[in-house]
This record gives structure tokens, sequence and C-alpha cells, in this order.
């Protein structure tokens, strides 16, 4: 059997041969590896030779904040323990991430590995990525598995995000990482990747790409702000209402027919006795608030001859459910639910040990279809406000005591429909429904926008790589 390294051993002599590589590309190469001169990475070590480095258009490239948690090390900082930090997660195409402890003032500030407008970060670890950060986007520390490339003018860090985000670039990290077990995207690699000159068009692309990441991330703080504030009148409820420290277990005898459920496990005891006290206090139950449809229990299908879009639940970000590509039908995860997602209805992973909640809202238009590990509700009112409420922090707490099955990872509709909710005005759910319609309305928007921009940006990149546009069309968005 032929191997990859066999085959581009095999391309890279007959390029050698036909005089396609040339001279001077080789003398400009610090390896001769035959992977740097075949297929995607070979794109890229065609315009090395002429290209200036990343060191040349940046005053620094930074390695992230790299701690201990041994207090004997000298890299050891307590401040790390409360410091909220961009990690390699949070790097996504072109934009960060963030999640809502990214929102709250920073703890550490005013050193090199804390971000400041106008970087762009690099995760460390493939698949690579690369992110601009906004004026929005307060100034936490990068994880120690990023680094920040620092001091670029604007066209030049917007080009700069275009190369790195096409799998031609990933793939020549890849192969200058040569033969580790773990492939790395080494500092000394990146300050000297290769920079082409950007096109004419990238100046005037600059600037949109630079107002939509600010919008894109103006969007995500207020989001979370909303979430905060739901987060804090729910807690706050259910401290009020709930057990100020009570439990069924020290100490405290329950009648026999209280405990007559169908699981003894404790934790799924504790959680029923913790339900039954929200209720007497004043809590709703879930089953009340929702109405039973056809839909939410139709059975599923297992495969259809067209391309459909399937509602994964790494797909969700928050309680936003994002434009997802069609699936191809070798590639899809098993079964998933006849009918598509509808506006106002609100999914729940079934996947408790780390739920998800995501919110139909009005704005969405594209027809998906989740996978077999959501259950839908379909609330009688304001439903993107129960979503805020079921996604908070303390109900999310809720949500893991009700774990089934020997891994104790998932559960079932019939266990997630006994749940209590707080008893919140009416009023005050209004308007979370109304400020949450208003800013994922304004986010499709912003998604809109994004596809223009990023195909533009892929033009430009595929005019300078030689990149067939028929194969960038086939590339996913994100």
């Amino acid at each position: 059997m032929v191997t990859q390294n066999q085959t581009c051993e095999s391309t890279w002599i007959l390029k050698m041969v036909l005089g396609t590589t040339k001279p001077n590309e080789m003398n400009a190469a610090e390896s001769w590896l035959p992977e740097l001169f075949c297929g995607q990475a070979g794109r890229v070590a065609n315009v090395t030779s002429y290209s200036r480095r990343v060191k040349d258009v940046a005053d620094k490239c930074i390695d992230g904040w790299r701690i201990s948690s041994d207090p004997q090390s000298i890299l050891h900082d307590p401040l790390a323990e409360h410091s909220p930090r961009y990690r390699q997660a949070n790097i996504g195409v072109f934009f960060l991430n963030i999640e809502i402890q990214h929102c709250k003032r920073p703890v550490v500030e005013n050193r090199p590995f804390c971000v400041l407008p106008g970087d762009v970060v690099v995760p460390r670890i493939p698949p690579l990525h690369a992110s601009l950060v906004s004026e929005s986007n307060h100034r936490h520390p990068i994880d120690g598995n990023c680094y920040i490339v620092r001091g670029m003018k604007p066209g030049d860090a917007a080009w700069l995000l275009a190369l790195l985000n096409e799998k031609e670039f990933e793939a020549w990290f890849m192969a200058r990482s040569g033969s580790q077990a773990l492939p790395r995207i080494g500092l000394k690699d990146l300050r000297n990747c290769p920079f082409p000159d950007p096109p004419e068009g990238v100046p005037q692309w600059s600037t949109r790409l630079f107002d939509w990441v600010e919008r894109y991330s103006s969007n995500a703080n207020r989001l979370f702000s909303l979430q905060s504030e739901v987060s804090h009148h729910v807690s706050q409820y259910l401290s009020d209402q709930d057990e100020q420290g009570h439990s069924l277990f020290p100490g405290v005898r329950e009648p026999a027919v209280l405990l007559a459920g169908d699981s003894w496990l404790p934790v799924h005891v504790e959680s029923e006795y913790q339900q039954r006290r929200l209720v007497e206090k004043g809590a709703l139950r879930l089953k009340d608030l929702v109405v039973a449809e056809a839909a939410a229990s139709a059975r599923l299908r297992q495969g259809r001859s067209s391309m459909i879009r399937l509602l994964k639940i790494t797909d969700v970000t928050g309680i936003y459910i994002p434009s997802v590509e069609p699936s191809l039908s070798e590639t899809r995860l098993g079964r998933f639910f006849a009918e598509p997602v509808k506006n106002g209805e609100v999914l729940v992973s079934t996947m408790v040990t780390y739920p998800k909640i995501a919110y139909g809202d009005t704005a969405l238009t594209e027809e998906m279809h989740p996978i077999d590990h959501w259950v839908r509700f379909t609330f009688r009112k304001t439903p993107g406000a129960w979503a805020l409420v079921l996604s908070s922090p303390a109900m999310i707490a809720h949500f893991r005591r009700l774990a089934t099955g020997s891994a104790l990872q998932f559960t079932n509709a019939g266990r997630l429909i006994k749940l209590c909710v707080p008893n919140i005005d009416s009023a005050l759910r209004k308007r979370w429904q109304s400020r949450l319609d208003e800013l994922l309305a304004d986010r499709r928007h912003l998604d809109k926008e994004w596809n223009v921009l990023r195909l533009e940006g892929r033009r430009m990149v595929a005019s300078v790589l030689n990149i067939p546009w028929g194969e960038i069309q086939e590339r996913s968005m994100k």
C-alpha cells in the first residue's frame, strides 16, 4: 500500500523534474520536506520566495499566559484562579467566541499576554483558526496554548486573518511540525509564516470586517448582560424559596411514601425532594407551562436522499441557534426529528453533564432538524424568557441531578418535564422576551453580512494562492 508520505515524495520529485518547483523556492525554504511542496501546503510554498513574513508586518508575536497550579512553581500566580482567560476553544474563525465570564471586569490587566484591540490570536494546537480582538472584547489574558500577533496595521491584520483561516496555511504549519506525535504550531513558524502582499480590495474589505467584528462583539456582550440579569433573578428566587441549605439526607427523616419514585438513587431522591419543596413555596411545574404536541415526540427518521440541515448540540452557542450548513449523508449523526425547529420552540439537550438550551427565535427562517439528543418544549407564553431561565447556572445545577444510566451523563424527556422553574412576574418575562428577540434578530442580520464578507475574503485568498474557486465553494464557512 502506498502511504501518504510516499505519495508526497513522488509528487515532489515529479514537480522537480517538470520544473514547477523553482530553485529560488527551494533556496528560500528552511526545509526540503516533500510535504511542504505538495498538496495544500505546496500552495503556500509557491508564494514563499517573494513574500514577506509575519514578523515583517507585526511588532511582536507573544506567547500566552503560562501558569502552574503548583504553588511552588515559578509559573504559579494566585490571580489565575479568579481571572477569566481566553482559551483555545474561544478562538473562532475571524472573531472570538466569548463566554459569559469574559464579560466581567478583568482581574489581570496590563500584562503582555492580555489581549488588546487589533490583536490577532492564534491557537498552538490544530485545528488552525485566527481571531481578531475588538474594542468590545474585555482585555483578559489569553491562555498559554495560544499566541498573540500584535502591532499590525488594520489592513495587514485583516489579510492575515483571511490567510490563516484557510486550510492551506494549516497544512503548511502541520508540514513544518514534522513528525511530532502531536503536531503544534510553533511560535518561530508563526513569525516566519509567509505573508504575500494583499490584493487591491483588502483595505476596503478590512474596514468592513473590523466594523462587523465590533458590532458582533457588542451584540454578544449585550446578550450576556441579559443572561446575567436573568441568572441573578433565578438565583435570588431559588435561594429565597428553596433551601437555606436544607437537604433531605443530613438526618432529615421523610415518610416512606415520599421515597416511592421511579428511582431510589440518592441524587434522584434529593432532586425530587427539592422540587417538591419549590412547588410548596410557589414555583411552577415545567409540565404546566408547555404544550404537548405531536412534533415534540414525532418518530425520528433515519435518512433522506437529499442534503438537510441537522442541529447538533455542538452547533449551539449560548441559546442562539446559528445557521447550520447542510449535512452530508455520510456524516449524519444517527436519528433526527422529522419536524424542523419552529419559531418559539425551546430545545434542551439530554446530556445533562454539560447541558445546553437553544431557542428558536422569531427571526429563524432556516429549516433545521434537531438530532436525537434534544428534547423539544413549546411554551404557552414568553418562550424566550423561559429559555433564558432554563439556561441560568442555578437551573443548570438542577439539570445535572437528573442524569440516569450507569455513566450518569444523560437524562430523558420524562425527567426533564418534572423540573420546577421560578414563578417570575409576567411583565418582567415580557421585557426579557422583547430584548432577546431584538438581540437575536440583530445577530441573524450580522450572520448574513458575515457570509458576504467571508466569501469576499476567500476570493482574494484564492486569487493569491491560485486555489480553484470550485474547491473554495465546497469548504465549510466555519
